[in-house]
């Protein structure tokens, strides 16, 4: 977890400042990165949830 926390913060400083010159290459896979923590989490918030309620 924290591994892919550090590369996805050195990744949004390099699209920061090389914007230009690594937008092609890093873009996509830190937006990819982004979504699927997004949908790690929403499934996760919904299994609690889901149990929570069956209890």
């Amino acid at each position: 977890m924290h591994e892919g926390d550090h590369d996805l913060l050195e990744g949004l400083e390099k699209k920061k400042d090389d914007h230009h010159h690594d937008h092609k290459e890093k873009g996509p896979v830190v937006d990819l990165k982004k979504t699927l923590g997004i949908v790690v989490i929403v499934f996760v918030v919904v299994v609690i949830l889901r149990l929570l309620l069956v209890n």
